[in-house]
């Protein structure tokens, strides 16, 4: 393979972060530069046909069979496991796991490689398991028929330099995925306790919107204000560091919109830049208990940092919550430490000037 040719590879491997779909293709043109027949990237055992797989020129019906049977006959994983070569970044081929003469002979090759149209292995353990990335065990496998040579050395060594690239953009595929999920499970328990949240740019555009906030920012009657510039005004005295809120006549009826500046859920909403604030459009007469009760739901708080919000909002200090709930000072610290964690401020004043924004009843 010439190096244009590798370069190129290495470069779709970091285009695909992100695109599930992407994935399958590039193991089709890592295939073609291989010369194999067949590719696939897949957790082995039993998770085979649990865990999301990408392939190409592969048969994912019949290897449904795998997960549930004909992995405990592999002889080239347990092989390559009793030898202690599943290690993230070990490449190897078949003839290194199982003799070809032993494979032939068994239950494995007769009954399901031959099946798959498969008989030479070329593959490397992209994670192993328990690996300290959180990546699921990854295995990359490409085959070739009966009919095919082995895999030689010069695509072994393609694919040993081509490791630290596939192992980075997965990782990043990975993170990418579960921060997707994160985003779209907030975005889901803000619709369902009728929150909206939006994002402004700096130009005052809405960048992000959950689908709360999109219904109250629809055209209003006639006979009611825009709803925009309200929200641009705390967006603006967000960006000067104050935590404010007011009350707001909509089409929908009254609601409190709170701005709150440098907020965490910012960057893990969009990957927009430039956002001064993220701010709330709350339904006061839905969503009454005070202020305290709003945080909860809006922040995920136990009912334990409740209780010491609820003090710390008394002006009682540490060692006073400490005292009225029969708990020690470290609890209480700790508490502390997780409210402005998840509130996203940095220090108890902070927290209190937030508290403060909120509707009080």
């Amino acid at each position: 393979m010439s190096t244009s040719v590798e370069d190129t590879l290495l470069l779709q491997t970091y285009d695909a972060v992100g695109d599930p779909a992407g994935w399958d293709a590039l193991l089709g043109r890592w295939a073609a530069a291989l010369e194999a027949d067949s590719g696939l990237l897949f957790t082995p055992g039993d998770q085979f046909s649990h865990q999301p797989m990408h392939g190409h020129r592969y048969d994912f019906e019949t290897a449904q069979a795998y997960g549930e049977y004909y992995h405990l006959h592999d002889v080239w994983t347990h092989n390559g496991r009793d030898q202690g070569l599943f290690e993230s970044g070990h490449v190897g081929c078949g003839e290194m796991l199982a003799p070809q003469q032993r494979l032939r002979q068994s239950l494995f090759y007769n009954d399901f490689l031959r099946r798959m149209g498969q008989e030479w292995l070329l593959c490397t353990v992209l994670f192993n398991h328990g690996n300290s990335v959180a990546v699921p065990e990854t295995v990359l496998s490409f085959y070739r028929g009966p009919q095919r040579r082995a895999f030689g050395r010069g695509a072994m060594a393609t694919l040993q330099r081509a490791v630290p690239h596939l192992q980075r953009s997965l990782k990043l595929h990975h993170e990418l995925l579960r921060a997707r999920a994160d985003r779209s499970l907030f975005e889901s328990g803000l619709d369902q306790i009728g929150i909206g949240m939006l994002l402004l740019g700096a130009d005052g555009r809405v960048s992000f919107a959950n689908r709360r906030a999109e219904a109250l920012l629809q055209p209003a009657a006639s006979s009611q204000p825009p709803l925009l510039p309200a929200l641009q005004q705390l967006d603006r005295q967000a960006r000067q560091g104050r935590y404010t809120g007011q009350r707001i006549a909509t089409a929908q009826g009254p609601l409190y919109a709170m701005a709150t500046p440098n907020n965490r859920l910012t960057a893990s909403t969009t990957h927009v830049r430039g956002h001064g604030a993220v701010i709330w459009l709350i339904d006061t007469q839905r969503h009454g208990g005070g202020a305290v009760a709003l945080a909860a739901s809006l922040f995920g708080l136990t009912r334990a940092e409740q209780k010491v919000l609820s003090l710390l909002m008394e002006d009682q200090a540490p060692k006073q919550i400490a005292h009225a709930l029969g708990v020690g000072l470290s609890t209480v610290r700790s508490q502390l430490s997780s409210l402005l964690q998840k509130t996203g401020v940095r220090r108890q004043q902070e927290l209190l000037r937030l508290m403060a924004a909120f509707p009080q009843g």
